[in-house]
C-alpha cells in the first residue's frame, strides 16, 4: 500500500512540477454603468468607495454633481454637489478625504478655457465640501498625485490658457502651499502618479494641440526637490489615464489630434521600458481613473462607439475594471491513483483563472494609483 501511494504522490507531483502556467495580457470587465454621462472629471478612492466630482455633461457644460461608487458593491450613489460647478479638475484621495484642484468654470461656448485657483476637500463621513486655501497659481488640466504627506500639483494651464511647467505643493495639515522645482517641460492635459519614491509625470500637450507631444516621462523626487526623465510613451498621447499598481504604472486611453486611443501600456521604473497590454475597448479620452487592491478601474470619458456595448461614439456611460498581468491559467490533466483499497480521485483545479490582488498572497508583475 505505501508503495502506490509513494508513487501516485510522486505522478501528482510531477504533474504540478510540469504544469503549464500562461501569463497574460491582463483582464478587462464591465462594471456597473455611471449615472450621468461625465467626461473631463475627477474621481479619488477612499477605502472601498470612489468619488466623482465636476466634469462635462454631454453638452460640454461644466457640472458640479458628486457620485459615489462601491467597488465592492457594484453600486452608484449621489453625493453633495461641489461648491463650483468645474470641469478638467484634478482630483486625489488622502487622509480619508477627496480634494479638488483648479479646473474650469464655464463651457466650451466660452473660449479661452481659463484655469482656477480653486481647492475643495470633501469630507465622506460628514458628507461635506470645504473650500481651502486657493492655488498660488490657477491650473486647469494639471496632472495631480500625492507623495507622503503632501499634494502636489504640476503644470496645467493658466487663466489666460498658457501651458505652464510648475510644482505646486499642499499641505493638508497646515493649508499651506510652497513652489518647488519646475517641470524640465511645459504640459497640461497630463497624468501624474507616484510609485515608490518618485512623482511620474505622463503624456499631455502643449498649447491644447495634442498633435504637440511634450516629450519624455519626467519623475519628481520630493525627498531632493529634482527631476529626472525617462523614455517616453511607445504612444505618446494626452488626455490619459495614469495610473501606479503593483509596482508598475499604467497608461491608459487619451487623445490623439483626430481620434482616441485604445492603447493600455505598462512602464516599469526597474528596467525603464514600456509594453503594450490589453487595449481599452472602446477607445476612450477625458475619463478617470484609480486603483484598488491592484485592480485598476476606469470611469466615464469620450469614448468612440463601443462594439460590445452597443453604443454610437460620443460620451459614455462605461465603467470598467482592468487586473493587470499576474492572473495566472494553471492547466492540469485530471489524475486517479490507485490505493489498495481501490481508486480515488485527486482534487485538481483545471484551467482555473486566479486574481492575486494583494490579500494575502501575491505575485511579482502583478500589483496601483491617479491622475484625473
Amino acid at each position: 500500500m505505501f508503495t502506490t501511494m509513494r508513487i501516485a504522490c510522486a505522478m501528482f507531483s510531477g504533474y504540478l512540477a510540469t504544469a503549464a502556467i500562461a501569463q497574460d495580457l491582463g483582464k478587462w470587465t464591465r462594471k456597473a454603468d455611471l449615472v450621468p454621462l461625465r467626461a473631463e472629471h475627477g474621481t479619488a478612492c477612499i477605502g472601498a468607495k470612489v468619488y466623482m466630482a465636476g466634469g462635462f455633461d454631454n453638452n460640454y457644460q461644466p457640472k458640479a454633481d458628486l457620485y459615489s461608487y462601491d467597488l465592492e458593491k457594484d453600486i452608484w450613489s449621489a453625493g453633495p454637489a461641489l461648491p463650483v460647478a468645474l470641469h478638467h479638475i484634478g482630483m486625489v484621495a488622502y487622509g480619508g478625504k477627496a480634494y479638488v484642484f483648479g479646473g474650469v468654470t464655464h463651457g466650451i461656448d466660452n473660449n479661452p478655457w481659463n484655469g482656477s485657483r480653486y481647492v475643495f476637500a470633501y469630507d465622506p463621513v460628514a458628507a461635506k465640501w470645504t473650500a481651502l486655501k486657493p492655488l498660488p497659481f490657477a491650473t486647469a488640466a494639471a496632472g495631480v498625485a500625492v507623495h507622503g504627506t503632501k499634494i502636489y500639483v504640476f503644470g496645467g494651464a493658466d487663466t489666460t490658457a498658457k501651458d505652464q511647467n510648475r510644482t505646486q505643493e499642499y499641505d493638508p495639515a497646515t493649508d499651506t502651499w510652497r513652489q518647488l522645482a519646475s517641470m524640465p517641460t511645459v504640459r497640461e492635459h497630463c497624468a501624474a502618479a507616484t510609485l515608490d519614491s518618485l512623482i511620474y509625470v505622463v503624456g499631455g500637450r502643449i498649447n491644447d494641440n495634442p498633435s504637440l507631444d511634450p516629450g519624455p516621462v519626467e519623475a519628481y523626487n520630493p525627498a531632493t526637490d529634482t527631476w529626472k526623465t525617462f523614455a517616453k510613451m511607445a504612444t505618446p498621447r494626452s488626455d490619459l489615464v495614469v495610473v501606479a499598481a503593483r509596482g508598475k504604472l499604467y497608461a491608459m486611453g487619451g487623445e490623439k489630434p483626430a481620434d482616441y486611443y485604445p492603447q493600455n501600456e505598462e512602464f516599469d521604473p526597474a528596467t525603464g521600458q514600456w509594453r503594450a497590454l490589453a487595449p481599452l475597448v472602446p477607445a476612450r479620452k477625458a475619463f478617470s481613473g484609480v486603483a484598488y487592491d491592484g485592480v485598476i478601474w476606469i470611469f466615464g470619458g469620450d469614448a468612440e462607439p463601443d462594439p460590445v456595448g452597443n453604443r454610437p461614439r460620443g460620451f459614455t456611460h462605461s465603467t470598467q475594471a482592468f487586473a493587470p498581468p499576474g492572473w495566472v491559467t494553471v492547466v492540469l490533466p485530471k489524475v486517479r491513483a490507485r490505493s489498495a483499497r481501490g481508486a480515488f480521485p485527486f482534487p485538481i483545479l483545471l484551467g482555473r483563472k486566479a486574481p492575486f490582488t494583494g490579500r494575502g498572497i501575491s505575485l511579482p508583475g502583478s500589483a496601483g494609483y491617479s491622475s484625473r
